[in-house]
């Protein structure tokens, strides 16, 4: 299958992805393994699809980071121990959800430099991932 970046971009990408390796350690740390074992799936699968992104490799992407983005979203709302961090956590999802929006965009017209979004959808993303191991914990 063929690469689906315009150049080298998905560097970039693989090394933002790595970000998701700080929910991992901390959910393991405050003993919240179930967590840190579905956290550590989106990093592997993330890692894996952008060391070598081609149409196949997205499919599983997309499924696997839909299915924890959701149930992230419903466990750090629904069972919570701190609103504050259910807020804070939420607002982050959605502006992480802006910027994928924003890079998908950016790439279908063609703009080079699509990757830029995607990874501040990275850096959000983790933060939120953050703010709900954060409201399960506190």
């Amino acid at each position: 299958m063929t690469n689906i970046c315009y150049s080298d971009e998905n560097k970039y990408l693989k090394n933002s992805s790595l970000l998701s390796s700080l929910p991992v350690i901390y959910s393991y740390l405050y003993k919240n393994f179930f967590l840190s074992k579905l956290y550590l799936i989106t990093l592997a699968t993330s890692y894996y699809y952008w060391s070598n992104p081609t149409p196949n490799k997205r499919i599983l992407d997309i499924v696997v980071q839909t299915t924890i983005i959701t149930y992230s979203f419903y466990i750090g709302n629904i069972h919570t121990n701190h609103r504050i961090s259910t807020y804070v956590g939420d607002t982050l999802m959605f502006i992480s959800l802006y910027c994928f929006y924003r890079s998908t965009i950016e790439y279908i017209s063609e703009n080079k430099n699509w990757y830029q979004y995607h990874i501040f959808f990275h850096i959000f993303g983790t933060l939120a991932c953050l703010c709900c191991v954060n409201t399960q914990i506190i």
